[in-house]
């Protein structure tokens, strides 16, 4: 997930412009501002050029605010501070220096902790997406368990169910898969009370997923199952497609190759017509086990040899 679908920013994000505020404005008062105006500009300046994606520009401006704002000192309020650390890791993002920007963020979560801020979680999911996007899994993880603490203690269920889906997905990337069937439980037990079907959905194809990286075929299929019916009653191409195939794998494991065979065919499809080749690669190769336990070997070089096709065009 350097994309995760479920992290909504809350109204007043860092990154947005004052509306009576034009660059040109700022640029105007730049020159006969000082002080804490001078930084207030400057973090409006840094706000601008995140948004027509200069990172490097927004990172000077951003940091240059965060000098002014240091020399004050005590003058300044600590939200203020850390709204400057979230603009200097957001630049950071721009440039591609996930990691360092999460880390930095430590420094904003303390002041807004030491400030009684209202959204620390918010910052906490921040960080943790930006982990994700680096890679740092374990770190990302830790992030996003601290917001779940917090919106367990608030009941602030919605975001709860949020944060334990991404602290599932992190945690079946780093290959802890009875871990993340217990966070994708405890996210699903949150998504009915809700009633929250589309979530639901996706939750069972995780399910799913985890179950068959244990072995768990039968579970794995009964997951797979609900997230297919859930997904064609909403029309969800995506989750109905996510759904067939890994119902196909369970099927395969199971050793029922006819009903692998005919999943495998409505996923191919639906991938196909979507042009989700990463997908649809990802099917061919199923389709490759399924031949040769079929012992349908010429079948199975001619799987082989689409997918080197795709690979090799895709790079």
């Amino acid at each position: 997930m350097a994309k995760y679908m479920f992290i909504h920013a809350r109204e007043g994000g860092a990154i947005e412009e004052d509306e009576d505020q034009s660059t040109e404005s700022m640029w105007d008062r730049y020159p006969r501002s000082e002080g804490e105006e001078r930084a207030q500009i400057l973090s409006g300046l840094a706000r601008d050029a995140l948004r027509r994606h200069f990172g490097q520009e927004a990172l000077t401006l951003a940091q240059e605010a965060q000098a002014i704002y240091e020399a004050l000192g005590a003058a300044i309020p600590g939200v203020e501070m850390a709204e400057t650390i979230f603009l200097i890791g957001s630049a950071l993002v721009e440039l591609h220096r996930e990691k360092e920007a999460a880390e930095l963020l430590n420094q904003a979560i303390a002041l807004q902790r030491d400030c009684s801020y209202q959204f620390v979680e918010d910052t906490l999911r921040t960080q943790g997406v930006w982990y994700g996007a680096a890679g740092e899994y374990e770190l990302g993880l830790k992030s996003f368990l601290e917001a779940a603490q917090s919106d367990d203690i608030n009941g602030d269920y919605e975001f709860l169910a949020m944060d334990l889906y991404v602290a599932g997905e992190f945690t079946f990337k780093l290959g802890r898969y009875k871990e993340a069937v217990d966070l994708f439980t405890q996210c699903r037990q949150i998504l009915v009370k809700r009633e929250d079907l589309p979530l639901i959905s996706r939750t069972d194809w995780n399910l799913a997923e985890c179950y068959m990286k244990l072995g768990l075929n039968e579970s794995a299929l009964s997951s797979a199952e609900q997230c297919y019916s859930i997904a064609s009653l909403r029309k969800d191409d995506q989750y109905m497609c996510k759904g067939s195939f890994t119902k196909a794998k369970a099927h395969m494991a199971l050793g029922d190759f006819d009903s692998a065979a005919n999943e495998l065919f409505e996923a191919d499809c639906m991938a196909s017509s979507a042009s989700d080749w990463e997908l649809t690669l990802e099917i061919q190769k199923e389709y490759q086990v399924l031949h040769l336990n079929l012992n349908q070997f010429e079948a199975a070089q001619k799987t082989e040899a689409r997918i080197a096709t795709i690979r090799e065009i895709l790079g």
